[in-house]
């Protein structure tokens, strides 16, 4: 993740080319589209890769499969080492700030890397938004997304559509205006100012998962209206018994980037990593 690029749901991504100030109230040239069918800017100015889910048929076993995104799915840092010498590290500097005798120079400059590129960690981790999109087609052949970039998630996007999650972020003394619901939703410019939008409770965009095991009725019944909010949030795809020949297999594209209007200013999270884990739960529907 190399730009401080902004999507609403990952299908469509958008880079600001800024004036002489960053920031969501400030003017801008123009808005550019990301995604093109050459992927160009993949892997430099997000992270993408594409994963299958497939219900193997046993015999003559016909259970449908609910999918669900469980409570282990989340975002974090990349730790460089423990919290606790993390902390000892912090102290050490201030200690050889206070004294230069108290540690050699070289521990001194161990420490502030250290500390450095765990705040870039931290800062990425904050700042990083991930979306789940239905592909309409099988990935290349060597696993990553379809063939025709700039169509992933157009179209038939499949039962479960598109999700997005991210940590819940909002800036100290802040307003919405950084703040982990907003989005560039076009390359519209109104007085040099871009178009930007927030997430309304009807999207599918969310911070946390629960445990399928908290809603267990409703994931051996069919996705419907009356499922409970937690069961809705977690819901991925249905899957029917495999037939052989993938025709009940799902594809799907994940993208991560790091999301531009969540602060005006995201230098900190230059060079940071962060770790992505998806946790997935499945059920047999009901006959």
């Amino acid at each position: 993740m190399a730009a401080d690029i902004s999507s609403k749901d990952g299908v469509q991504l958008y880079a600001p080319v800024w004036g002489s100030k960053v920031g969501d109230n400030e003017q801008v040239s123009k808005v550019e589209e990301v995604i093109d069918a050459n992927n160009a800017h993949a892997d430099s100015w997000f992270t993408e890769f594409a994963f299958k889910l497939t219900n193997v048929k046993h015999g003559d076993d016909t259970t449908k499969l609910n999918v669900f995104l469980d409570q282990t799915t989340l975002l974090k840092a990349v730790a460089v080492d423990t919290p606790e010498n993390i902390l000892a590290a912090k102290n050490l500097i201030s200690e050889y700030k206070a004294d230069p005798s108290s540690h050699t120079e070289s521990e001194y400059n161990a420490a502030v890397e250290k500390v450095a590129k765990q705040d870039a960690n931290d800062a990425a981790a904050k700042w990083s938004r991930v979306a789940i999109v239905s592909l309409n087609a099988a990935p290349k052949s060597d696993g990553t997304a379809a063939e025709n970039h700039a169509s992933v998630g157009k179209g038939k996007l499949g039962q479960a559509g598109v999700l997005t999650f991210e940590n819940e972020c909002k800036e100290s003394g802040s307003d919405t205006k950084n703040s982990s619901t907003e989005y560039i939703n076009s390359t519209s410019l109104t007085a040099n100012k871009m178009d930007i939008k927030e997430y309304v409770a009807a999207d599918r965009h969310y911070y946390t998962f629960a445990n399928p095991e908290s809603y267990f009725a409703n994931a051996h019944t069919a996705y419907s209206d009356s499922w409970g909010a937690d069961a809705k949030k977690g819901y991925l795809v249905t899957l029917d018994p495999d037939t052989g020949d993938d025709a009940n297999t799902k594809y799907f594209v994940v993208r991560v980037w790091l999301e531009g209007t969540e602060n005006d200013d995201q230098e900190a999270a230059d060079k940071g990593e962060v770790s992505l884990n998806l946790g997935f739960a499945s059920y047999g529907i009901d006959a």
